[in-house]
C-alpha cells in the first residue's frame, strides 16, 4: 500500500494531501521551548542545582514534556559558564 493512499489502494492526490495535513499536526516537530518555561528550567538549575534529567522527570510528572537534550542546549547556549557551574554534573 503506497503512501497516503485510500483503504482499496489507489493514489487520490487530494485525499492524499488531507492525510498528511492529518498526519502533520499530530507529529511533534521541532518546538521552541517558551519564555517561560526556559526561565523555570533555568531556576531549576541555578536554585534547587537539578541535573537536566531531574528537570526533565520533574516536568514530565506536571505534563510537559522536555527533553534533557534539550535542557543541555539551554546550558551550552549560556556564554557566562554560569548554568554549567550550578548543574549537578558541573
Amino acid at each position: 500500500m503506497k503512501h497516503n493512499s485510500t483503504s482499496n489502494g489507489k493514489y487520490v492526490w487530494d485525499k492524499a494531501h488531507d492525510m498528511a495535513e492529518s498526519h502533520q499536526c499530530h507529529t511533534p516537530g521541532n518546538r521552541r521551548l517558551g519564555g517561560v518555561l526556559k526561565w523555570r528550567i533555568i531556576e531549576l538549575i541555578r536554585n534547587g542545582h537539578w541535573s537536566p534529567r531531574q528537570i526533565s522527570g520533574r516536568l514530565k510528572k506536571e505534563g510537559i514534556n522536555v527533553s534533557h537534550e534539550a535542557i543541555y542546549a539551554i546550558i551550552r547556549k549560556d556564554r557566562s559558564g554560569g548554568l554549567a557551574s550550578h548543574c549537578r554534573q558541573g
